[in-house]
C-alpha cells in the first residue's frame, strides 16, 4: 500500500514538474537576443564570400592595354550561382554603389559583363628600371546578393626595350 502511494506521489509530482516548464520561457523565444537563428542577416556584411590580394606582373606592351584575372582570388562563391563582370564589381571604394569601371591619374580599369577579367589601361610608360604599379581594388558580389570583403589587385608593368605591339586579346565578349 505504501508504494502505491509512493508511486502515486512520484507521479504527481512529474505531472507538476511539466505543467510548470510550460510556462519557463524557452531559449528559442523571440526575444533571446543572442538566439542567431532568429536574426536577420545584415546585408552589409560578408556572406562567406572573400576577395583577398594578388600581385600580376607584366611586360610594358606598345598599346598599354592588359587584361587582369580576378576570380582567381574569390572564394566562397556558389559554384552553382557564379556571377562574375560588370555590375557584380565594384572596383571605386570611394563613390557609393557598385562601379564596375574607374578612372584615376594613372589608369583605367573596367570589369567586362560576365566576365571574369578586369581591363586595365595605364596612362603611365615604364622607364628602365623604374616598372609602373597600379592598384586596383575590387569587391564582388554573387547573383544571390552575398557580398565579399574588399581585396585587390597591384599590376606591375615592367619596362621592355621592344614592347610588343600585338595587342592583347580580349578573354571575354564586350571588350
Amino acid at each position: 500500500m505504501k508504494s502505491f502511494k509512493k508511486l502515486y506521489i512520484l507521479l504527481a509530482l512529474i505531472f507538476v514538474s511539466v505543467a510548470l516548464m510550460s510556462f519557463i520561457p524557452s531559449v528559442n523565444t523571440v526575444n533571446n537576443s543572442n538566439n542567431s537563428q532568429l536574426t536577420t542577416p545584415d546585408p552589409s556584411e560578408t556572406n562567406g564570400l572573400h576577395v583577398g590580394w594578388k600581385t600580376v606582373e607584366v611586360d610594358q606592351n606598345a598599346s598599354s592595354n592588359y587584361y587582369v584575372k580576378y576570380s582567381d582570388i574569390v572564394s566562397g562563391m556558389d559554384p552553382n550561382n557564379p556571377t562574375w563582370g560588370c555590375g557584380y564589381l565594384d572596383l571605386d571604394p570611394g563613390t557609393s554603389g557598385w562601379q564596375c569601371s574607374i578612372t584615376t591619374p594613372y589608369f583605367y580599369a573596367s570589369g567586362g559583363d560576365n566576365c571574369e577579367y578586369i581591363y586595365v589601361h595605364s596612362y603611365l610608360t615604364p622607364s628602365p628600371g623604374n616598372s609602373v604599379y597600379h592598384t586596383i581594388d575590387i569587391k564582388v558580389r554573387d547573383d544571390q546578393g552575398n557580398v565579399s570583403d574588399q581585396g585587390g589587385i597591384t599590376l606591375i608593368i615592367d619596362y621592355s626595350a621592344n614592347p610588343s605591339t600585338s595587342e592583347p586579346n580580349a578573354p571575354c565578349p564586350g571588350y
